[in-house]
């Protein structure tokens, strides 16, 4: 049995074979490697430098390496771990201060909204019959503005 037949025996097997001996990607371990959320999570990391989508299925499992996939892998939001980081209130606090948080992320499209219609409405100021009507709507925008900044 050669080396890389039995670096297929295992995800850790497969992983050590593509970091010490290949020293980089070992696509016909990816499958065995893929059924391991740990070794899912150090390949996506050390070895493919990105994204693993073969070993998400595992690694969503789980609330630790979801966590970690998204903070040092995605650098970004992991939707499909997001329920089993939800269940554990340390790695959801750690995600939301590190990765992703979903109110802020609300806020902000609403802020852009706000932005975004206020300044549709200084552009069209003769489109409007009276200019009491158009003052009141920027004079609410502008409110709902300073109110979105402050709890920002």
């Amino acid at each position: 049995m050669s080396k890389e037949e039995k670096a297929l025996n295992s995800a850790e097997s497969a992983y050590v074979y593509a970091k010490l001996v290949l020293k980089g990607r070992f696509e016909k371990g990816e499958d065995v490697i893929s059924e391991h959320p740990y070794y899912s999570f150090l390949y996506a990391l050390h070895i493919l430098n990105g994204r693993f989508k073969k070993g998400e299925k595992a690694i969503s499992k789980d609330d630790y390496y979801s966590y970690l996939y998204a903070r040092d892998v995605l650098k970004d939001r992991f939707k499909k771990g997001e329920d089993a980081i939800s269940k554990d209130a340390e790695y959801s606090e750690l995600y939301r201060e590190n990765v992703y948080d979903a109110e802020k992320d609300k806020l902000d499209k609403l802020i852009e909204a706000s932005k975004a219609l206020i300044n549709i409405l200084s552009n069209d100021e003769n489109d409007y019959p009276d200019s009491s009507t158009y003052r009141m709507i920027m004079d609410k925008c502008s409110a709902v503005q300073e109110v979105l900044n402050e709890i920002k």
